[in-house]
């Protein structure tokens, strides 16, 4: 019998999703090093925000669907150039499996109202887009009713165009970027807070040393990371199996110095 795929996905889920063809397999590497060396280079300050950068990279890669994951805010303290974007766009390239930032770019209100129709247009042929990135918000609470519903269904109504409405699994992660954010109730509820702070004097390779970073190696790292019997943790948020799958793991791979195992 051959096997039915819905969709084609050019980077791995650890798990695997049912009815997902995985273009470049499941890679696991013998260690974690790539992937602490990436969350190095993206933020070197305190060990909190470091393991929420961690957990903000490999969650794309986690093969569960449905609204289990918070959403990733990135904050600075009012600081342009403090590199929020720049770790929405890592993520998005990574996470693509073609090395494109490819995400879907929320800006305005409009923006929100098409992405169904984005949505339907790219993600139901070749899977390169996991995250959707409200970037540099700024006005009133960041929320609404159909926010919330696309952010916790298990499956996403779009329309495609020539084609009309397509379902696609919840496979979804969202990352808002800004200073001093402005979210309702729910929504900061659902949030999990990364701040990342301006260097105080900038590399001038740092750019060009994370555009030539082998990806590869990373998602290899990423792979190694989810092998990772996770440990018990005491105290969980609104997202108790995100808090098992992915907090479980950063506690049972940190060394005593704070550094990846």
């Amino acid at each position: 019998e051959v096997p039915q795929y819905d969709s084609i996905s050019m980077a791995p889920h650890y798990p695997p999703v049912d009815g997902v063809f995985y273009a470049m397999g499941s890679p696991v590497s013998d260690d974690c090093e790539a992937l602490w060396d990436l969350v190095d280079h993206c933020a070197k300050h305190e060990e909190l925000d470091r393991h929420w950068i961690l957990a903000a990279v490999v969650t794309p890669f986690w093969g569960q669907v449905g609204g289990v994951k918070p959403v990733f805010a990135v904050t600075s303290d009012g600081q342009q150039g403090a590199g929020k974007t720049t770790l929405c766009r890592t993520i998005a390239r990574l996470a693509s499996g073609i090395d494109r930032a490819n995400y879907y770019g929320v800006r305005s209100a409009s923006d929100m109202d098409n992405l169904p129709r984005a949505m339907g247009s790219t993600g139901a042929m070749a899977e390169t887009h996991r995250l959707v990135v409200i970037d540099n918000y700024r006005g009133a609470a960041l929320g609404s009713g159909e926010m919330e519903a696309m952010l916790t269904e298990d499956q996403v109504n779009c329309w495609k165009l020539y084609h009309g409405q397509v379902t696609l699994p919840n496979l979804f992660c969202w990352y808002v970027t800004g200073n001093a954010l402005d979210m309702s109730e729910d929504l900061a509820s659902r949030s999990a807070q990364i701040k990342i702070r301006k260097p105080k004097k900038y590399s001038a390779d740092w750019d060009e040393k994370l555009a030539a970073w082998d990806l590869d190696a990373v998602v290899g790292a990423i792979g190694r990371f989810f092998a990772t019997k996770p440990s018990e943790i005491s105290t969980v948020n609104r997202f108790p199996l995100w808090c098992r799958e992915i907090l479980g793991r950063i506690d049972a791979r940190l060394v005593g110095d704070g550094s990846l195992a």
